[in-house]
């Protein structure tokens, strides 16, 4: 969904941390995509080289966008690839991806959307906001009631396991 309000107009950093195994050498490669607004057409591609991954600490890869007129979604590829060819896809350790937007501190509430105004949610997005309801709902009830309420959730499990347990050959 939209979190600024012209996400054309603004400087866009896609960044992640890559390391290699500490038994297998490895490369790392990221790919960043800007779409349109229908995320039908590409505006602009860039991709890091080749980049060998270091084994004793993490290393940072970023590509950044210059304001790209059209540009609305931003698709992040991350591909790796182990030096021993082993069984499976063991490529590089991938952590902390982001997409951010470049601008000095002050200009955030002219281009950030308030959460309040944010539109365009997907399917996703009710869903998170279903359960956080039915969390809050769960802490405002008495401790005691839902206990009450769940015994047999709570106890089904375990008398299973029990059961299991006690008819094990020994």
């Amino acid at each position: 969904h939209r979190l600024v309000f012209d996400p054309s107009s603004v400087r866009i950093e896609v960044s992640a941390m890559y390391m290699a195994r500490t038994d297998c050498p490895s490369v790392f490669r990221m790919e960043a995509i800007l779409l349109d607004s229908t995320r039908q057409r590409e505006i602009r591609r860039r991709s890091t080289a080749a980049l060998v991954a270091p084994a004793d600490f993490w290393e940072r890869a970023s590509i950044v966008f210059e304001p790209t007129g059209g540009a609305h979604h931003v698709v992040m590829v991350v591909y790796g690839k182990d030096g021993s060819f082993w069984r499976g896809q063991f490529g590089s350790k991938v952590a902390n991806c982001s997409v951010r937007i470049l601008c000095a501190e002050d200009e955030l509430e002219q281009i950030v959307i308030p959460d309040g105004e944010r539109g365009g949610g997907n399917q996703r997005d009710g869903v998170v906001a279903n359960r956080a309801r039915q969390r809050r709902e769960i802490m405002q009830q008495d401790p005691i009631d839902w206990v009450r309420s769940h015994v047999f959730d709570i106890l089904l499990p375990f008398a299973l396991i029990v059961f299991c347990w006690l008819m094990s050959p020994k």
